[in-house]
């Protein structure tokens, strides 16, 4: 499997949504049907390869799985959001979390016109990751630089102005785990 996704309009982001739910449907079922205790199902999404990788579906630990997901949802919701923002950039990469391959978790097909970077987190603050990511932003030749997020906190997709520095819009990105 690629260490990225490459999208060139919503419906692509739809099919890869799709196989997000799938994956997340699978592990349910799995969980619905443990008969064991409440330790040794918490060791299970610690330890035991029992979820599933939310593309590639290979068997990876819940706990790996749920961040993926996390992760994923807010970088192709975020990818969605660009395609109202920018008309006419023919297509995204999109390659989210600490290792993927690419410099920044988003990036526009066309070089140099839009870079992102986007986390899921319970409060955009925590861990710095908000100040890190406007840091890191703040040195990238992209046109139009963005910091997306998903958090319960700020469940609605909107533009955050008084988080915003150094020229770089921040968002907050409803997804189907942000929302209730």
């Amino acid at each position: 499997m690629a260490q990225y996704l490459t999208v060139h309009g919503k419906q692509e982001i739809d099919v890869h949504l799709e196989a997000i739910y799938s994956s997340a449907e699978r592990t349910y079922r799995w969980i619905r049907q443990y008969s064991g205790s409440p330790m040794e199902l918490f060791r299970a999404f610690k330890f035991d390869p029992v979820g599933v990788h939310p593309f590639a579906g290979h068997a990876l630990n819940v706990i790996e799985q749920v961040n993926q997901t996390a992760t994923y949802l807010v970088a192709l919701e975020a990818a969605r959001l660009l395609f109202d923002l920018h008309p006419e950039e023919p297509g995204y990469v999109i390659a989210p979390g600490a290792y993927m391959s690419h410099p920044l978790d988003i990036m526009s097909i066309t070089e140099g016109q839009v870079g992102a970077e986007t986390f899921a987190a319970v409060d955009p603050r925590n861990n710095n990751k908000l100040k890190k990511d406007l840091m890191k932003l703040a040195t990238r030749a992209e046109r139009n630089r963005y910091v997306f997020f998903s958090s319960p906190l700020h469940p609605e997709t909107k533009r955050r102005i008084e988080l915003e520095v150094n020229g770089v819009q921040v968002w907050s990105v409803a997804t189907s785990l942000s929302v209730r």
